[in-house]
């Protein structure tokens, strides 16, 4: 079976259904940039909280160079809430949540919310994936079913990139794997 025939499925009937991804124009540039701008600063004022690493957002794009490995892992792990989830975002970016729900629920054709709905807050993932050659942990983000973990069920993934990603580097999307049979899926260790 198909996990998305007992879930809200949020592509059906739209353009994007049988491939199950959409690249398209998000938000206006000046929305896109502010947003860029204020994630780029929450991503440095919590480098220095957490590890008193001070850099400026115009050298994100180099932070592979101003941390160690265990300093990395650290610093994602203190990114996210007690329970395993997002950093609450909604002090950071409040501004911005009317916009992208009216932008995801015009490309849904339905309305939505950037919330899950067991939780209080709203909130956004970072994900910092390092060049290789600076690392000996595998940082990068392999094709996978995000449907297969509970809480991000009944639910889309956006994927915003802040800092260099581009033809070489970005997110591996498999089309129509939204509707693979779980039967016909083989799990391996990493995931």
């Amino acid at each position: 079976e198909c996990i998305l025939d007992n879930d809200d499925d949020l592509t059906k009937n739209t353009d994007f259904e049988d491939t199950g991804n959409v690249v398209t124009k998000f938000l206006g540039d000046n929305e896109c940039k502010k947003i860029i701008d204020t994630l780029k600063n929450i991503l440095c004022d919590k480098l220095f909280e957490i590890l008193n690493i001070k850099i400026l957002p115009s050298e994100l794009k180099n932070y592979h160079k101003f941390v160690t490995k265990e300093q990395h892992l650290k610093f994602t792990s203190m990114l996210y809430t007690s329970d395993g989830c997002g950093f609450n975002s909604s002090d950071y970016i409040n501004n911005f949540y009317k916009e992208i729900d009216n932008r995801v629920s015009e490309l849904c054709g339905s309305q939505v919310e950037s919330k899950i709905p067991e939780r209080i807050n709203s909130e956004f993932w970072i994900r910092i994936v390092r060049p290789v050659e600076y690392t000996d942990c595998f940082d990068n983000n392999p094709p996978h079913r995000d449907i297969s973990i509970k809480r991000l069920r009944n639910a889309l993934n956006l994927y915003f990139p802040l800092i260099g990603s581009g033809t070489e580097s970005s997110l591996g999307i498999i089309p129509g794997s939204h509707r693979w049979k779980e039967c016909e899926i083989q799990r391996t260790t990493g995931g």
